[in-house]
């Protein structure tokens, strides 16, 4: 890791301000434990904030250079569960399977839906809504753009534009709006569950409409 200070203005111009030279500071004074300087040391002769410090690596312990590795392994595939989790949605939506999505959900999920009320609570509000899409929909598909997720210990959120297509039950085809999306997960039971969403469109504020002709 590498820290490098702002370097000092021009001298001796028209209204520039002259550096003095900052005075010799003991080695064992200047930098703190594990560092060491890059350029400059205990020099009288080059100010303080031109000195790069660099940290040494190798002073960590082999045991929590082990640790990081382990943590950043578990976050990679805590990630790529989460990613799955988000893929096997996009299935349950495109098959109706309203059994499979249930497993997806935490049972006190808390979801801000793009339609009234301001939050539906629970499970089988969440699945009462997606059974008014399938009902809606004759042939349906759901497609995800975009997703960024950020994953901590047990819990995780990620965000993304989502839209839902196909043929409604009249037999009209439509594209759909795109909206913006954000999951947020909790790992129960060494597994991830949704325990909270939330779907949206940008408003209007002049007309109070929402605007749902945007693309990502």
């Amino acid at each position: 890791m590498i820290g490098v200070a702002p370097a000092a203005g021009r001298q001796g111009g028209r209204g520039d301000a002259a550096v003095e030279p900052a005075a010799a500071v003991p080695a064992a004074a200047a930098y703190p434990p594990g560092a060491e300087a890059a350029g400059g040391g205990d020099r009288p002769d080059i100010p303080r904030c031109c000195v790069v410090v660099a940290v040494r690596n190798h002073d960590s312990t082999p045991s929590e250079r082990k640790g990081w590795a382990a943590m950043a392994t578990q976050r990679e595939a805590d990630e790529a569960e989460i990613r799955q989790h988000i893929d096997r949605l996009v299935a349950g939506i495109r098959a109706k399977d309203l059994e499979g999505l249930k497993r997806l959900y935490a049972t006190d999920v808390v979801s801000f839906d793009v339609e009234p009320p301001l939050r539906h609570v629970g499970i089988a509000a969440k699945l009462n809504n997606w059974t008014k899409v399938f009902t809606l929909f004759e042939d349906v598909t759901y497609e995800v753009r975009d997703l960024t997720v950020t994953v901590g210990d047990d819990v995780a959120f990620g965000h993304g534009f989502g839209r839902l297509s196909g043929t409604l039950r009249n037999g009209t085809a439509t594209n759909g709006m795109w909206v913006r999306g954000t999951f947020c997960f909790r790992k129960i039971d060494g597994g991830w569950l949704i325990v909270h969403d939330q779907v949206s469109v940008p408003l209007d504020i002049a007309s109070g409409k929402g605007v749902t002709d945007l693309e990502p």
